[in-house]
């Protein structure tokens, strides 16, 4: 039983082979065992209170997890210094428990993806932790087509400074990396919420694959850490040389990133798997990788696969304002969908095309918009083109999406169009489509009470 708790509690250290684990957690996914192993599987509890970022309204967040994830909460969602407060330990079956007894705005939880389907069943949105990959088949022109203005710009930067690179397999070199480039970096980088992995941890990636090094007159300035597998090249880590933030500002991580794309391409690979990213489409870390052209997937390592559940305790203009400023990634347990969300706002046709091109990503199978209004008595579901063309709609009356019933809980007196932007649809209208444009007639919205 220790075994098993140990892989949902902390898969990275569970004393059980690789392939053990394989074997074992298809079958702990069925339902049953989900609901057994919850009532085994402890996580930390902890009460993040303070004034939410941009805002000087108090905001509580219970979050159970791990302390350097509360940290990272804090620091995404509030302004200032957020007090932390340890509460304890608990089963995982126990959570509602706690939330019963503990006054919060909203509820997160950080668990194994094995309780994605426990956790939706008791009314939590499943934001998984999701992969972002690099699609670098085809020409340098087509690359470059995938990338922001500002990494184009980036590009150009690093090749009128003149940086060289180093690709290396020579072991002490790697030891030269972990403790003069990464360990600094990470821990300067990220403080509190920084965990950096072990020295032979990622020794084990450095046999797979190698070093690349970014250079100037001679100097290391900064160094990437890539793994070969199935194919694929995964960046695993970077850093710059005792951490030197002057470094990162002049772009030499950056050229690193770029020169690896390079270096893959003259080796014949097509996709470069750069790492996890949390689901929040804000979050800097989410947007630089999506500035540089990548997909995001959903995590297929069912070792170290999890996600966030998100549970709002209330719908006050707080928790509103909340979902308005932090858009992110959720999973219906069968695609990856975005949430944006607007609160007292009327959705324009330009407002529309604004938030797609803001938050479309590749990967995504739709945009999921909520216009959040107060006054009106019907409420449409809208599925739409990027152009904000009407492809489809239907009345509320026939029911809320089931990922989204969370509205219903606690907005009975709120109206809400809901918008499904096909991220892969095209920009042309179609013979089928309803009507013309979003403004066509009177903007329709959801009154809870009568539609439900």
């Amino acid at each position: 039983m220790k075994i098993i708790r140990d892989i949902c509690s902390n898969p990275e250290k569970a004393k059980l082979p690789d392939m053990a684990k394989r074997a074992i957690l298809p079958v702990m996914r069925a339902r049953f065992l989900t609901d057994l192993l919850a009532n085994v599987c402890s996580t930390q509890i902890f009460l993040i209170r303070g004034d939410r970022k941009g805002t000087h309204s108090n905001f509580v967040t219970l979050f159970f997890g791990k302390e350097e994830l509360a940290h990272y909460f804090s620091k995404l969602l509030y302004s200032g210094n957020p007090k932390i407060q340890f509460l304890g330990e608990t089963s995982c079956s126990n959570i509602s428990s706690v939330i019963a007894h503990t006054k919060a705005d909203i509820v997160l939880v950080h668990v194994h993806m094995i309780f994605s389907g426990f956790f939706s069943r008791k009314g939590f949105l499943i934001l998984p932790i999701v992969r972002q990959n690099m699609n670098i088949s085809g020409s340098w022109d087509a690359f470059y087509a995938r990338l922001s203005r500002g990494r184009r710009r980036d590009i150009h930067a690093i090749k009128k400074i003149g940086y060289v690179y180093e690709v290396t397999r020579e072991p002490e070199k790697f030891r030269f990396f972990y403790y003069k480039m990464y360990l600094p970096y990470i821990l300067k980088r990220h403080g509190k919420s920084a965990k950096p992995s072990i020295f032979y941890e990622l020794k084990k990636g450095f046999r797979n694959g190698g070093l690349l090094f970014v250079k100037q007159d001679g100097e290391y300035l900064s160094g990437l850490l890539y793994a070969i597998y199935d194919n694929e090249v995964h960046n695993v880590c970077s850093g710059t040389y005792e951490g030197r933030e002057d470094y990162y500002a002049n772009g030499a991580v950056q050229a690193a990133r770029y020169f690896l794309t390079q270096w893959s391409k003259q080796q014949g690979y097509k996709v470069i798997d750069h790492g996890l990213s949390n689901p929040f489409m804000k979050d800097g870390v989410f947007t630089y990788k999506k500035e540089w052209g990548m997909k995001v997937k959903l995590n297929k390592d069912i070792i170290r696969s999890s996600v966030y559940a998100l549970k709002l305790c209330n719908f006050g203009n707080e928790v509103r304002e909340f979902l308005a400023d932090n858009p992110f990634i959720f999973t219906d347990l069968k695609s990856l969908r975005g949430l944006v969300f607007l609160n007292s706002e009327i959705l324009t046709e330009g407002k529309l095309k604004n938030l797609y091109r803001l938050y479309s990503t590749q990967g995504l199978s739709d945009l999921v918009v909520i216009s959040c209004l107060t006054n009106d008595a019907s409420g449409m579901v809208l599925k739409v083109t990027s152009e904000g063309r009407v492809l489809e709609k239907y009345s509320l009356r026939k029911g809320i999406p089931h990922s989204l019933d969370f509205l219903t809980k606690f907005a009975p007196n709120m109206s809400f169009n809901i918008y499904l932007i096909d991220v892969c649809a095209s920009l042309q209208p179609k013979k089928s489509e309803v009507s013309p444009n979003l403004l066509t007639g009177t903007q329709n919205r959801l009154n809870h009470k009568s539609a439900l």
